[in-house]
């Protein structure tokens, strides 16, 4: 295996595992609230925004993980139609415009989570609401990346190559 394959190989088991962790505890704390609500009158202080940022990195892991594997949104309406290098030519213009897009959600959130840093505003616990943020530059970068690479090398190469 070369390096770049097992590289990916832990990266994409670090996304895998996040997700997977990350939707068990909201569950678990969702279900935990409920129950305690319920039958004690009483929740956790905490739960709610905890569960609103823990929706946020599922999102965005999420949308990491949909990039990776080919699983994200794509109106495909010419390239049904289109066969051979017009299709490649149109998937990579495609992939171009969604790396953009991306790229520039990536700079927003950056200037966004820096802003947040200097305002000082905090979550729940009072600990720094930008730690929690701090996922939407990298989601947006990482999923800018890899449609600059599908764009560039074409969609799913990487895994072929490997």
């Amino acid at each position: 295996m070369t390096p770049l394959a097992r590289i990916n190989a832990l990266i994409s088991r670090l996304e895998d595992s996040l997700l997977i962790g990350l939707v068990a505890s909201l569950l678990l704390l969702a279900v935990a609230q409920i129950i305690l609500r319920n039958a004690f009158g009483q929740g956790i202080l905490w739960a709610e925004p905890a569960m609103r940022i823990a929706v946020l990195w599922i999102a965005m892991v999420g949308g990491m993980v949909a990039c990776r594997e080919g699983g994200h949104i794509k109106i495909n309406l010419f390239e049904v139609y289109l066969r051979g290098r017009a299709r490649r030519v149109l998937a990579s213009l495609a992939h171009l415009g969604a790396c953009l897009t991306c790229a520039t959600l990536a700079y927003a959130s950056w200037l966004f989570v820096g802003y947040e840093r200097m305002d000082g505003m905090t979550t729940f616990l009072n600990l720094p609401a930008w730690w929690f943020e701090s996922i939407l530059p990298v989601g947006f970068t990482v999923m800018a990346l890899r449609f600059l690479h599908d764009a560039v090398v074409g969609e799913r190469a990487l895994d072929e190559a490997l």
